[in-house]
């Protein structure tokens, strides 16, 4: 009896071939996703930042346990935020900077992302957007 073909194997074995697939728990694959991410971002930014702290906590924030989550997630983020800056841009031309037109915009964003993009947890990224391109503008308008 081939022991690593047995149903009690530790180590699974594909049906296709004579190969062994090999898989780490999702707990451990998320840990060393989450170790690779801050490790990268730790020694790509701690020569150019006094802090690199909120870089490290958004690699946590962001990272799925799950690959196909997070592509998904991904592709979601990007169009969040491509509709926020789209948002504020095109609200910042037409109206100009002031707090009504700011709260208007972030509102719209928030509207269009929840009918058009499915993923609900990153539907707070286009209201963020559209502050983060209107806000300074705003501010600017204000000390002249």
């Amino acid at each position: 009896m081939d022991t690593a073909a047995s149903s009690s194997s530790a180590i699974p074995v594909d049906a296709s071939s004579s190969r062994i697939a090999f898989s780490l728990p999702a707990g451990f694959e998320y840990a060393l996703r989450i170790l690779l991410g801050c490790c990268l971002v730790w020694y790509t930014l701690h020569t150019r930042l006094h802090s690199p702290l909120w870089a490290l906590i958004s690699v946590i924030t962001v990272t799925e346990p799950e690959l196909h989550a997070a592509w998904k997630a991904f592709l979601s983020r990007i169009l969040n935020t491509l509709v926020g800056a789209g948002v504020g841009m095109l609200v910042l031309y037409l109206l100009g900077p002031g707090f009504w037109e700011i709260l208007f915009a972030i509102t719209l964003s928030v509207l269009i992302c929840t009918h058009l993009i499915k993923v609900q947890g990153s539907w707070r990224l286009a209201p963020v957007t559209v502050a983060i391109v209107m806000t300074p503008s705003l501010l600017a308008a204000s000390r002249a």
